[in-house]
């Protein structure tokens, strides 16, 4: 077997002393905003209940979305989505994010579960 296609991107939302200590652009602010949760539109409620534009899966050329929240153990209950929230609304941290993601027969086969 071929080594499969994958995609990867990474970032970070830089936490408040990195933003206070450097000029920052305002779409850094907003990108702190959005996943430190300090905003309606967050990035709990995006992933949980997806969006119609922008998705992170329109750089594969893939529509479907997510079915919601998940982690080690399948899908988050609602009071780890709080948890989580509040967590991230409270840390100091700088909050990194990343999307893996294969070429679907790939991940059809080996990424089910």
């Amino acid at each position: 077997m071929g080594v499969p296609n994958v995609l990867v991107s990474i970032g970070y939302a830089p936490n408040s002393d990195a933003m206070s200590r450097f000029p920052m652009k305002p779409k850094y602010i907003a990108e702190r905003k959005f996943y430190s949760c300090r905003q309606h539109n967050d990035i709990i409620r995006y992933v949980n209940r997806g969006i119609d534009e922008g998705d992170f899966l329109g750089y594969a050329g893939n529509r479907e979305k997510s079915s919601g929240l998940f982690g080690a153990n399948g899908l988050l209950t609602k009071r780890a989505i709080r948890d989580l929230r509040s967590m991230l609304r409270t840390t100091d941290s700088n909050i990194w994010h990343a999307v893996i993601s294969f070429t679907e027969d790939f991940g059809g086969k080996y990424m089910t579960s």
